[in-house]
Order: C-alpha cells, then sequence, then structure tokens
C-alpha cells in the first residue's frame, strides 16, 4: 500500500487521517463502555426494587392484620412504589397509581370512622311533642 502513494505528502495525509479516525473511535468506545456500565447498574437496581422486593416483617405483620383486601393491595403496592422512587423516578403511570391508591386508602379510612351523631337537648315537653308526632305518623 505504500507504494501506491508517490508523493510522502499523501502517504502522511493517509497517516494523519487514519490517526485521527483512530482516536475518535476510542472516544466513541470509551463513551459507549461508560454508558453500557451505567446501564448494567441500572438493570441491577431496577431487579432489586421490581419483583424480588423483599417486604420487611414488620410491614407484612401490619398488612396480616387488614381486614379489606382492598386496604392490603393498596399498601402494598404504595410500598412498591415507594420503594422505586427510592431508587429513580417514577414514570406519570406509577405517580397516578400512588394518587389513586392513595384515594382508595383515604376513603377506606373515612369509611371505617364511626360517625357522630348530631344531636340537640330537648326538654321533657318537646320529647313527648317528638313522640307523639312519631306515633302520628306510624298510623
Amino acid at each position: 500500500m505504500i507504494n501506491a502513494f508517490s508523493d510522502p505528502e499523501q502517504l502522511k495525509s493517509l497517516c494523519d487521517s487514519q490517526f485521527k479516525t483512530i482516536v475518535e473511535l476510542s472516544k466513541k468506545i470509551q463513551t459507549l463502555e461508560q454508558e453500557n456500565k451505567s446501564l448494567r447498574e441500572n438493570s441491577k437496581l431496577l431487579e432489586l426494587s421490581g419483583n424480588s422486593v423483599q417486604l420487611p416483617d414488620k410491614v407484612i405483620d401490619i398488612i396480616r392484620l387488614e381486614v379489606s383486601e382492598q386496604e392490603t393491595i393498596c399498601k402494598l403496592q404504595l410500598i412498591l412504589l415507594r420503594n422505586n422512587s427510592i431508587i429513580r423516578e417514577l414514570t406519570l403511570e406509577e405517580a397516578r397509581k400512588v394518587e389513586i391508591f392513595s384515594k382508595i386508602l383515604v376513603n377506606i379510612e373515612n369509611s371505617n370512622k364511626p360517625k357522630e351523631a348530631q344531636f340537640k337537648k330537648l326538654s321533657d315537653t318537646e320529647l313527648l311533642k317528638e313522640l307523639e308526632n312519631d306515633s302520628q305518623d306510624e298510623s
């Protein structure tokens, strides 16, 4: 191949362009290796936070005490989503799930609260009138 170039300047130009190409490709390789390493680390973290999540014993005990299956599912899913949020930012879909599960839990808690009875003090005569009115309504 060296014999194909009659002028040393042409040979030098070829060498320079080959050197530049080698440097550029080396930089690309280094960048891609760093990206690959980063992706592998992220995939390991995702594996840890995915299906193989080990729930603490306290959480399992709390879940066993729950009466409602809805409440149990909501709490489990919220725990899993919390674990994901520690590792990475939640997706829009996951954020919506957090909102939905939280609303369900609030609704369950509100429905389990005893309702306060509303009453007013009445005198004996007013009570007798109310009793008479109720007995007339039933007739």
